[in-house]
């Protein structure tokens, strides 16, 4: 008698086996009742059967199936799958031009493109691939986005790349375990054989039809697929700097948190400043210390560009995200005297300062003092040693007014070292009346800055 064909000689066992765990749901012995065949073969044209799933991308259908809701729909044709990316663009603020672009990690499994404001998926075997979509935000920062896409053939219902007793067992013993939730989309999606959306005893039943009648398993071609979310790093968007760029000016790095999960902001923003030669930054040196939005720029920076860089941090997933760096549009510049000031002794800037030379401060009208104020300060600070080295209240008058004049007192200052001498805003006031109503300092965009004379060569 000639032999059977090995497929037919096979069945009797599939259909004992399959049996079993349709009616009892007793676990089967692993590989040895059923054949195992790869489920992962390349096929002359992979055919996609619908429903296709989405796990947990936040801007994306759950299914295929939904086609009219309120978020964009999934589109299933032969090998292709098709995904409307206008919601995508729009809840992110993206760009949908010609930088709109995506790519597959693994063409052999899947490739990708992006074709008039749609992703576009051709499958072509089972496995599992990476999708990165890149996009450009509307304030022109570059942004990158990944998804994972699992390609499982119809029958494969462990995801094993086999369609064998394992794949009836997986589903008799989800339906048989009790359990306190039910299956994720990449679960059902597997273990959904008749394609119904549900899950229940019927999967089995069509999983034992398919593989009788050699529609699931090697020579078939149907694949299910899940589309689920790769945790991106945040970015930080409309990044910019505000606050003149002058000497004693504060400047501030403001921004918008953007994360493609939705997964909240950190407390801890990171923040680093530096300062550069020119505008293009190339040669930027990190600035000690500066690691707060805020920066109050100094003598040192005056001709320097300025540059921040902004490192956002989520509270989940992907922390640490992609810093940005800002600023560099315009130099420090010195900055200028308030209306009211006449002169400085010693002129701003000047070097050779004698260490007992007087501090004047001579203004375009009189002057007067307010007795009841405090809390505020005359500073003389060495920038040398980044100290200060004196100040003084309205309540020390330790500076004289004469008219027009304040003489500020010289504490002793030290040979070779550079000095700023800080007045505030309101520390005095001007005009021939004494209501208070015009508060003369020195303007708060300029540091009276000074370098005192190289000292007497040291006693033999």
């Amino acid at each position: 008698m000639k032999d059977k064909p090995i497929g037919t000689r096979f069945a009797p066992l599939m259909k004992k086996s399959m049996l079993t765990a349709l009616g009892l749901g007793i676990a089967l012995p692993l590989g040895s009742t059923i054949p195992s065949v790869q489920a992962g073969a390349p096929s002359s044209q992979a055919i996609i059967t619908a429903p296709v799933l989405n796990e947990d991308i936040n801007w994306l259908a759950e299914t295929s199936a939904t086609n009219g809701s309120e978020q964009r729909s999934i589109v299933v044709d032969g090998s292709f799958v098709t995904v409307d990316l206008m919601d995508y663009l729009s809840s992110f603020d993206l760009v949908n031009d010609n930088e709109l672009y995506a790519e597959s990690n693994d063409t052999s499994v899947a490739s990708a493109r992006v074709r008039e404001g749609h992703l576009i998926v051709q499958i072509q075997k089972a496995g599992t691939v990476t999708i990165k979509l890149l996009a450009k935000h509307t304030s022109g920062t570059s942004i990158q986005d990944h998804l994972e896409l699992q390609v499982t053939k119809q029958g494969d219902t462990n995801g094993d790349g086999k369609v064998d007793s394992r794949d009836a067992k997986a589903i008799s013993d989800f339906l048989n375990t009790p359990r306190f939730r039910g299956p994720t989309m990449s679960e059902l999606n597997r273990m959904d054989v008749n394609r119904d959306s549900t899950l229940n005893m019927t999967d089995l039943s069509e999983l034992f039809r398919g593989y009788t009648q050699r529609s699931l398993g090697a020579t078939d071609n149907h694949y299910v697929l899940t589309f689920k979310q790769i945790q991106d790093a945040p970015y930080a968007v409309n990044a910019e700097l505000t606050g003149e760029m002058k000497m004693g000016s504060t400047i501030t790095g403001t921004y918008n948190y953007l994360d493609l999960e939705g997964d909240d902001q950190g407390d801890n923003p990171l923040y680093q400043w530096y300062s550069a030669s020119d505008v293009t930054g190339i040669d930027k040196q990190e600035i000690t210390g500066a690691t707060s939005k805020e920066y109050l720029i100094r003598v040192e920076d005056i001709g320097k560009y300025l540059f921040l860089k902004i490192t956002p941090q989520a509270m989940k997933g992907e922390i640490k995200g992609e810093g940005v760096i800002v600023g560099g549009t315009a130099a420090v510049t010195q900055g200028a005297l308030s209306a009211d000031v006449q002169s400085l002794s010693p002129v701003n800037g000047t070097t050779g300062v004698g260490v007992n030379d007087p501090l004047v401060i001579t203004y375009t009208v009189p002057v007067y003092d307010v007795p009841q104020r405090s809390g505020i300060y005359i500073k003389i600070r060495d920038l040398t040693e980044n100290q200060i080295v004196k100040e003084y209240s309205v309540k020390d008058q330790d500076y004289t007014i004469n008219d027009n004049i304040v003489t500020i007192t010289n504490p002793g200052l030290t040979y070779g070292h550079q000095y700023s001498i800080e007045v505030p805003w309101f520390f005095f006031y001007g005009g021939e009346d004494s209501h208070y109503v015009n508060p003369i300092g020195l303007s708060t965009l300029l540091m009276w800055t000074f370098t005192t004379e190289e000292g007497p060569p040291p006693t033999p």
